[in-house]
């Protein structure tokens, strides 16, 4: 028996079973769909970690500061003593050779006061190596120079949007900018930087909103003692590995995965034993047929395989109907939880194997009961 006689032979079985082959195939989808929505959203996950990386630099550490247990979080800004000074920072070179630049980095709680309704912005204290750390390019002016520092100028570098918002039709370079009650002198603008959801997840400012200030004028001028984060450059990453990101929400994707997974398994499993039962009251109405085709020449082989197709048919339906609604349920979730899912070329070759494997798995002991009937019993058979 040809296979694509098998494979027809099992369409025409299905499409005269409508509802039998609708239940049938019911487990198998809602297996399948969880496995594609799985798989989706662990890539996802992936990607989006991925690019949390290359919004920071692969060869870029953050120590931040801890605050202690028993000290009030909302208090810990203000002159906190808890935190690494500029000497800790210029320490860290000297300690690590792996080091290769350190910028120290504390944001100051200062607001724009110059306009009216001011957009938002981040306003940061650091030096000069902030953007060969971070890998950010000037798109007018200058960035800040160590002589900034040296001085305790009152200068300052805007990110692009920011620029736009406060000066659309002129050029910043020159102007001031009013910070609480002080005025600072825009020497520079950032070039945009392309900003994704690992600006919140990695927890670093909006590039192109952000006020950059001499971090010494800032220490003078706003009380500020001690660095909030030091951003560093290393020479080789895989000596130095300790970033981490995002854990709640990786956390919270891992437990998702498991319970998909779970979902997954017992759809699959229910769905196989639900085909099995099946084909095995298949194999009880067709006995007659069995012995028949066994008259006239067909061998056990020829009786199995046509039964096993029957059931891949079923099962590679479902697979498909499945890995369409496994890609829906996984741009739902997506669109509701605000969770990256890439539905790739994995996670459907993936769903439409473990389809292809339950129908093996599952259908192969129903093919083995048909092909072994005895012509002559199955003939006497009403």
């Amino acid at each position: 028996m040809k296979l694509w006689e098998a494979v027809l032979m099992g369409a025409r079985e299905m499409v005269s079973h409508k509802m039998r082959s609708l239940l049938t195939v019911l487990g198998v989808i809602l297996g399948v769909a969880a496995v594609v929505s799985m798989v989706s959203i662990t890539e996802g996950a992936r990607v989006e970690a991925i690019t949390q990386f290359k919004y920071v630099g692969t060869h870029v550490f953050q120590v931040h500061r801890a605050i202690p247990e028993e000290m009030d979080p909302t208090r810990a800004e203000e002159k906190s003593p808890f935190g690494m000074t500029l000497g800790d920072a210029d320490a860290l070179s000297t300690v690590c050779e792996q080091i290769v630049r350190v910028a120290p980095i504390r944001r100051v709680h200062a607001a724009l006061s110059s306009i009216k309704n001011p957009p938002h912005a981040d306003v940061l204290g650091t030096t000069e190596d902030l953007p060969i750390i971070r890998g950010f390019e000037i798109e007018k002016g200058r960035f800040l120079l160590p002589s900034d520092g040296k001085d305790y100028r009152r200068v300052c570098v805007l990110g692009a949007s920011l620029a736009r918002a406060l000066y659309p039709l002129d050029d910043p370079i020159g102007k001031p900018l009013k910070l609480n009650e002080l005025w600072f002198t825009i020497i520079g603008v950032l070039k945009e930087k392309d900003i994704t959801s690992a600006s919140s997840q990695i927890q670093v400012e909006n590039l192109n909103e952000t006020v950059f200030l001499p971090i010494s004028t800032a220490s003078a001028d706003f009380q500020i003692q001690t660095a909030e984060r030091v951003s560093m450059s290393i020479r080789d990453v895989g000596k130095m590995w300790r970033k981490s990101v995002s854990i709640q929400r990786l956390e919270t994707q891992r437990i998702f995965n498991l319970i998909m997974g779970a979902i997954a398994g017992i759809s699959l499993v229910i769905g196989g034993i639900g085909i099995m039962n099946i084909m095995l009251v298949t194999v009880v109405q067709r006995t007659r047929e069995i012995g028949i085709r066994r008259c006239i020449g067909a061998k056990k082989s020829d009786i199995l395989l046509q039964f096993l197709v029957e059931c891949l048919v079923v099962t590679v339906l479902g697979g498909l109907i499945g890995i369409g609604l496994g890609a829906w349920s996984a741009t739902l979730i997506a669109s509701y939880a605000k969770w990256k899912t890439v539905v790739s070329a994995n996670a459907v070759i993936l769903s439409f194997l473990v389809a292809v494997a339950t129908g093996v798995i599952f259908g192969l002991y129903p093919a083995m009961k048909a092909a072994s009937v005895l012509p002559i019993e199955a003939l006497r058979y009403e």
